[in-house]
């Protein structure tokens, strides 16, 4: 970690621990309020359930409660990217309180569709460079949030891969060719930082992924899942499948992925950006500005295996990794 990071992650958090030690008083008087959330994915997608029941059980702590004094509106793209921008104006239109945006294109959107209502982004990447913020540390605008470090965690997850798949050289990289996140990350430099060989497989919509996984059979000998709510965190279950009847080793950031029989993840704890995000929103039905609350990264990281999928494609675990996981499966 670069002394930028570490002095802008020990900032954040400090702002995260003094409000998580605050004694939060019951919001008073009969006002309800309206959290409105865009989502790229779809209501049933399992990547997010457990992450989303936290955010909601860490309000109730505070005291904004569903059904109560809090009401949640979502809006579900569906992988459908040309969407969000009519579902961000729905929640525009609705006089939401607080914005809630689930990666980098619904913060896109959700930053279009208002400059006025405050906008808390989950897992973003590079919020400057996608201008979101002025500064990490003062974004200076209606959008503040949890940003994530894909770069940092994607070259570890691409270690442990290497380290499950000695021999494998041509790792495939699957991404979303509209999510700005994707594209600005140089993913062949990273992966030779790692000694693969990076080949692009590009899904934009649900009905490419057959498609493209088809035609890189034969070409990699590695997978790697990009994390991405529009279109592919969906599809974790379909990659999976593919990459254990084509015996690939394979690699994604949700632990979802291993237990849709994928057979590694690494990434930062999407429970603990949403209970930071919980803290936000905390903060600015409150009264706070967002442009006056800094971007923070989540330090929470989860290892993860599946023991069953190793075994089925013939991959050893390192004993040192196994005792180092969050989650084993199988």
């Amino acid at each position: 970690m670069n002394e930028r990071r570490r002095l802008l992650l020990a900032g954040g958090l400090a702002t995260m621990a003094a409000a998580s030690g605050r004694v939060y008083a019951s919001p008073s008087g009969a006002r309800k309020y309206t959290i409105g959330v865009l989502w790229g994915d779809g209501p049933d997608d399992t990547a997010k359930t457990a992450a989303y029941r936290s955010f909601k059980a860490a309000l109730a702590r505070r005291g904004y409660v569903e059904g109560k004094n809090l009401s949640i509106e979502s809006r579900f793209a569906e992988g459908r990217r040309e969407r969000f921008a009519s579902d961000a104006a729905a929640l525009v239109e609705r006089k939401v309180d607080v914005l809630l945006a689930t990666g980098t294109p619904s913060t896109q959107a959700a930053q279009k569709a208002t400059p006025r209502i405050p906008i808390v982004a989950v897992n973003v990447t590079s919020p400057v460079m996608h201008g979101f913020a002025v500064s990490l540390g003062r974004p200076g605008k209606n959008v503040t949030g949890i940003t994530n470090s894909s770069v940092d965690t994607g070259i570890k997850r691409w270690q442990i891969l290497a380290r499950l798949a000695p021999n494998a050289r041509r790792l495939g990289v699957i991404l979303n060719p509209d999510n700005p996140a994707h594209m600005s990350a140089n993913v062949e430099a990273r992966a030779a930082a790692v000694s693969f060989e990076a080949v692009r497989i590009l899904i934009r919509a649900p009905e490419d992924a057959d498609r493209e996984l088809e035609a890189c059979k034969g070409r990699v000998d590695a997978l790697s899942v990009s994390q991405d709510y529009g279109v592919l965190n969906p599809l974790m279950p379909r990659f999976a499948s593919f990459a254990l009847a084509q015996r690939y080793p394979s690699a994604a950031q949700l632990a979802s992925y291993v237990e849709s029989g994928g057979l590694t993840s690494y990434g930062q704890s999407m429970g603990e950006q949403w209970r930071l995000a919980s803290e936000y929103v905390v903060k600015i039905l409150d009264g706070a500005n967002p442009g006056e609350l800094p971007f923070v990264e989540a330090s929470e990281f989860e290892l993860c295996f599946n023991r069953r999928t190793a075994t089925a494609i013939g991959v050893t675990i390192p004993p040192d990794l196994l005792l180092s996981a969050d989650l084993v499966v199988g």
